[in-house]
């Protein structure tokens, strides 16, 4: 197994805010891609657990390089029955960390299944969050109201990420600890991005792109 593309990571961009990048995101979709749930799922990567090296193209895909791409092997934690409240809290916590451009360690990087519209201009004390879309059946379908609020409050997802975002032990992950995790599964993220380069491998994919983040100035 070999890598079929390169993956940009933070250096590689010039942020004035922080937005997801080609490796955060790939490493949300191999969480939300790979844990079993009978809920729509949505993975969750903190920025400062992915390294800034990861397999260029061709490059055997070994222990050695998936360690080059996460920092630290930790098993995964699955959130099941989170509403858009929910949700919109949990990326919350990551958009108030938006401001230090490329050195946002703290950022939140999201599965490319969901895109959000943020206000750029207000302080950290102020919701961050305009929009959340949530791809459903290939097409983004809103899920917040023009004041921001759940449209649909009996939607609910599964939340997936590590033990170590899921304790919420950093300042700017505190609002993890209102949440109580359905389980702790047997998956590592280091196995989740193997079996992402796997499938990536099995179904002939060359090309990939970040997840979405869409700019908005509050008036």
């Amino acid at each position: 197994m070999t890598a079929p593309f390169n993956l940009k990571f933070r250096n590689d961009y010039d942020f004035k805010y922080a937005e997801p990048t080609e490796l955060g995101t790939f490493v949300s979709n191999a969480y939300k891609n790979h844990v079993k749930t009978n809920y729509p799922a949505i993975g969750l990567t903190l920025s400062m657990d992915l390294r800034e090296k990861n397999p260029a193209v061709g490059e055997p895909i070994t222990p050695y390089s998936i360690g080059d791409i996460i920092n630290v092997e930790k098993k995964l934690v699955v959130f099941e029955n989170i509403d858009i409240a929910g949700l919109k809290t949990m990326l919350e916590t990551s958009f108030r960390e938006q401001d230090d451009g490329n050195h946002a360690k703290n950022f939140i990087e999201y599965s490319d299944n969901i895109a959000v519209d943020r206000y750029i201009n207000v302080s950290k004390d102020e919701p961050k969050i305009k929009q959340i879309y949530f791809k459903q059946n290939g097409i983004f379908i809103p899920l917040l109201d023009e004041n921001s609020n759940p449209i649909n409050k009996k939607l609910k997802f599964a939340i997936v990420t590590d033990t170590y975002t899921a304790g919420g032990s950093r300042e700017g992950l505190k609002e993890f600890k209102s949440f109580i995790p359905t389980r702790t599964d047997n998956l590592t993220n280091r196995d989740a991005v193997v079996k992402e380069f796997q499938r990536f491998e099995q179904e002939g994919i060359n090309h990939f792109e970040a997840a979405k983040v869409n700019n908005f100035i509050k008036k």
